[in-house]
């Protein structure tokens, strides 16, 4: 199964490199670049990403305010921070909005293979059970 990726950073240079970085990955098809909050929103909504990389700085608004709609709209998306903001709060509002992992830029490609690859296992482990024991939870938490 290949796994649906929307890119939404403010600065385009930043979504192609981001773009280049996915496309190494077998199991990952990047569906859209997004510059702006507003784009953001509305190719969710259209091309159904089931993963969205995220700037938290952007001209329209702040990530963490869409990543909160996005969680109170209950959809489906799992969602990993890509940016600057380096400030504790930010952090906590992510990791309390239910965040895959958090990667400051500038982004170095082994730390973002790493976060990937662990993307792909995780998934794949869930998908391979039917129930779960304490120690399939254990291994995918």
């Amino acid at each position: 199964m290949v796994t649906r990726v929307l890119i939404a950073d403010d600065d385009p240079r930043i979504t192609e490199i981001h773009q280049h970085y996915v496309s190494k990955f077998a199991g990952f098809e990047v569906i859209g670049l997004s510059n702006t909050l507003e784009d953001t929103k509305l190719q969710i909504e259209v091309m159904e990403p089931q993963l969205l990389l995220l700037d938290i700085y952007f001209s329209d608004g702040s990530g963490i305010d869409l990543l909160k709609e996005i969680r109170l709209r209950s959809q489906a998306l799992d969602i990993i921070p890509i940016t600057a903001a380096k400030e504790v709060r930010l952090l906590q509002e992510a990791l309390r909005g239910g965040v895959f992992d958090y990667i400051l830029k500038p982004v170095v490609f082994s730390r973002f293979e790493q976060t990937l690859r662990r993307y792909r296992t995780h998934h794949s482990n869930l998908q391979s059970l039917d129930s779960l024991n304490q120690s399939d939870i254990d291994r995918i938490i």
